[in-house]
């Protein structure tokens, strides 16, 4: 027995099928409509110019990412490679020590692949004049700390300290997390 279709349900049937890539004599539509057409509804987008913009966000720059870990110790980080000349040039991470250049530092190495810098009148060191930190060579190469190397850096504002964590301190802690993963993971 042929059932009769109205010119509707024929174009419904059409576009159902045409969606589904299926032609009008495919068993998978067995003459009926298997999903409803529906058409979705287009509202305007939300006016974002009216959304407050976050702080850090002003201007197209970031602000320094906090440390999430320590909330009684504010920390700046950042992360930067020494570059030929053996300098840091992260100022996010020292602008927000407050350093300006020219200013006396202290740098002294705490463990291989760290140092310690702080602000420090007397200090041998200075910052440079375009605002980037120089490691002398003769500390760099006791800390094993090289050229073309990533470190990590910790700016602890209120005691005007800066930590610099080498590559090979940081390949060792990684090194030491998958070693605690994949124990946990065997269990």
């Amino acid at each position: 027995m042929a059932h009769t279709f109205s010119v509707r349900e024929q174009n419904s049937r059409a576009t159902c099928s045409n969606t589904l890539e299926h032609s009008l004599d495919s068993p998978s539509t067995s003459g009926y409509l298997l999903f409803p057409q529906v058409t979705p509804s287009v509202s305007a987008a939300p006016d974002v110019s009216s959304f407050p913009v976050p702080a850090g966000l002003r201007g197209g720059r970031l602000a320094p990412m906090l440390s999430p870990f320590d909330s009684r110790i504010h920390t700046v980080l950042g992360s930067v490679l020494v570059n030929h000349n053996g300098r840091i040039a992260e100022r996010s991470v020292l602008g927000a020590l407050g350093w300006t250049p020219r200013a006396r530092i202290g740098i002294q190495p705490v463990v291989e692949g760290v140092l310690k810098v702080t602000a420090d009148p007397d200090g041998a060191y200075a910052i440079a004049g375009n605002g980037q930190l120089q490691i002398p060579a003769a500390i760099r190469r006791r800390v094993r700390l090289r050229i073309g190397h990533r470190v990590l850096l910790a700016a602890h504002p209120e005691h005007h300290r800066l930590i610099i964590v080498g590559e090979s301190i940081l390949l060792q802690v990684l090194s030491d997390l998958e070693t605690l993963i994949d124990a946990g993971e065997q269990r």
